[in-house]
């Protein structure tokens, strides 16, 4: 980020494009800043916090704050005027002065220095490059922009998603005892770590039992929990067809766990487990 040189001494020929230098800078960074989300705050506009639209009849908007064309400008509460035919609501910077930056100059004249930004919403006929907002269809926000713009969050993290380890596979977790994928009643047992730190675990199985021992498979000491994770998926018997919940223990050894049954009025005796898709941060 750019800075104005100020530690050195003998007199300091500060003049107005000093200023400019300065202002430009804080603008710049900022620019910079919402450019890791892929956005360009000179071509974009958003609102940063509150400016929320009530009201039925009479519409007030909030107090907030709102980017316009890369300049952060506050928004003080205030009521949207009544628009006549052909006019549209639309965000617009309002300019007043602050008494205490007026100046009187080497010239004599007397110019107020100090001047107060802020956007509100007004109504009438837009210039060409306006920012646009009704009730309906609100200014988009800072949060909409970074959610349509997710692929540049990747920057932050790994460029290439990890592929999903298939459970009894070369070189990975074997199944515990008999067990097997189910592959008629779901997609193949395996899991993945992504770029967020978070463990996905899928995939349906028969050949399982049910206890405190009764594992399906163990995870790699990489995608262990800290603490044991409790999950209820559905069971479901293959020669009866009756259905049942049990309960999922992941334990930080790694060992997935059928726990018990929830319902043990409901007999499963060849049961199929389906993990749908678990989820969990490590």
């Amino acid at each position: 980020m750019n800075k104005l040189q100020t530690t050195s001494n003998g007199g300091f020929p500060i003049l107005l494009d000093d200023l400019r230098w300065t202002d430009d800078a804080y603008r710049e960074a900022f620019a910079g800043a919402m450019a890791s989300y892929g956005i360009d705050t000179y071509a974009a506009s958003f609102i940063l916090a509150g400016c929320v639209i009530t009201g039925s009849t009479t519409h007030t908007c909030a107090s907030g704050w709102i980017c316009l064309k890369g300049e952060i400008l506050r928004v003080d509460a205030h009521v949207l005027p009544a628009l006549v035919a052909g006019q549209i609501y639309y965000w617009a910077v309002v300019e007043t002065n602050d008494p205490a930056g007026s100046k009187i100059f080497r010239n004599n004249s007397t110019i107020d220095t100090y001047k107060v930004r802020r956007a509100k919403i007004i109504g009438g006929t837009a210039p060409s490059d306006y920012l646009g907002t009704d009730i309906t269809s609100p200014t988009p926000r800072l949060s909409d922009k970074i959610f349509n713009n997710l692929d540049a969050l990747r920057k932050f993290a790994r460029i290439t998603q990890e592929a999903w380890h298939a459970v009894g596979s070369s070189g990975e977790p074997a199944f515990a005892g008999s067990i097997v994928n189910a592959s008629t009643y779901g997609p193949a047992c395996s899991f993945f770590k992504d770029e967020f730190n978070n463990v996905h675990i899928r995939g349906a199985a028969s050949g399982i039992s049910f206890g405190p021992t009764a594992s399906i498979w163990t995870l790699p000491s990489a995608y262990r929990p800290t603490n044991i994770l409790m999950f209820f998926v559905p069971v479901f018997d293959s020669v009866t067809t009756n259905w049942n919940t049990v309960l999922i223990n992941i334990l930080p050894t790694g060992a997935i766990i059928t726990y018990r049954l929830m319902d043990a009025s409901v007999a499963i005796t060849t049961p199929v487990v389906n993990l749908g898709e678990i989820v969990f941060s490590l």
